[in-house]
């Protein structure tokens, strides 16, 4: 009890243990006692996976998406968005300004014979090079895991910090990370790091990418160092990496009212094989072409699949 009137008696003739700037950052978050909760009047910025919804759900950066993962199950949404360009430049105050309703598609899992996808081709017979790749991605691709052979020891002790960055450096816009501790390892052996979320990636991106050695310097970022890992054979100045991945990209949404309007015009079929469509469209991949049937029984099967999704939509719409 001694100990705590002197730090107090020490609070109240200016010693605090706190500096100026915590002080500041207390002042603009408060405590509300009625309604139980911690209010703040400036933005916070935090890292791509800092917001958990008690121990439930987690919402955090994916790449090219937001993460909403469920806790209990590990499954992660992506939800599906309209977007709207910066409208401060007057050129997307037009049609061209409006990206409609998106979603994620998810594809198979890519395997070029290697058991996933290794972009430099297999590892080298030995050596060994940081791991930092300036890339340009070729392909969109959702990352579940990457495989490297790593050439120094790892410790339970040790956390891998590893991240993507927009850009040829790791000044540009992080855009994905992930944290693991607990791996012990020796030379030679392989890693295998599995994500919780995908890192989800379009094709023409320039990325930065790093995996970081911290040996127990937890918070002192200029003394984690590059994981030293095996090169690729074909590029030996690069470094081996499988991928375990699946086929990405976006799919446009079509609405519920473009599915009702989308009726099948049968008074303009020109002949049994060409189907038309009136002013709707129910595949937006469609560019308003008619569609062209090798065979009268495709006609008919796709008629009876489209008159199948009507009436599913109709209950939808009138339960």
């Amino acid at each position: 009890m001694a100990k705590i009137t002197k730090w107090r008696h020490g609070l109240q003739k200016g010693n605090s243990p706190l500096a100026k700037i915590d002080y500041k950052t207390l002042d603009n978050f408060k405590y509300s006692e009625d309604l139980e909760q911690l209010e703040g009047d400036v933005p916070l910025q935090t890292t791509l996976s800092s917001l958990f919804l008690d121990k439930s759900i987690k919402i955090s950066g994916s790449g090219s998406d937001i993460a909403v993962t469920n806790l209990v199950t590990n499954s992660s949404a992506y939800p599906a968005s309209t977007v709207l360009r910066d409208h401060r430049d007057l050129s997307n105050r037009g049609d061209s300004g409006v990206i409609r309703a998106t979603a994620s598609y998810f594809g198979d899992v890519i395997d070029d014979g290697s058991g996933g996808l290794e972009p430099r081709g297999g590892p080298a017979a030995h050596g060994s090079v940081p791991f930092v790749l300036d890339t340009v991605l070729n392909t969109s691709i959702s990352i579940f895991e990457i495989d490297v052979i790593i050439e120094e020891p790892l410790s339970r002790e040790d956390r891998l910090h590893y991240a993507i960055y927009l850009g040829t450096s790791s000044e540009g816009v992080r855009i994905y990370d992930d944290i693991l501790e607990g791996v012990d390892l020796e030379i030679g052996d392989t890693f295998n790091w599995s994500f919780p979320e995908h890192s989800n990636l379009t094709a023409g991106m320039q990325l930065h990418v790093e995996m970081l050695l911290d040996k127990g310097n937890k918070g002192d970022r200029t003394r984690w160092t590059p994981l030293k890992v095996r090169p690729s054979e074909a590029e030996p100045d690069k470094i081996y990496a499988r991928l375990l991945a699946r086929e990405y990209g976006f799919k446009y949404l079509a609405y519920l009212e473009e599915l009702l309007c989308a009726e099948y015009s049968l008074a303009s079929l020109t002949d049994k094989n060409t189907l038309h469509f009136e002013d709707c469209s129910l595949f937006i991949d469609v560019d308003e072409e008619p569609i062209l049937f090798e065979t009268t029984t495709q006609y008919e099967k796709h008629i009876v699949e489209f008159n199948n999704l009507k009436a599913r939509v109709t209950a939808l719409e009138n339960p």
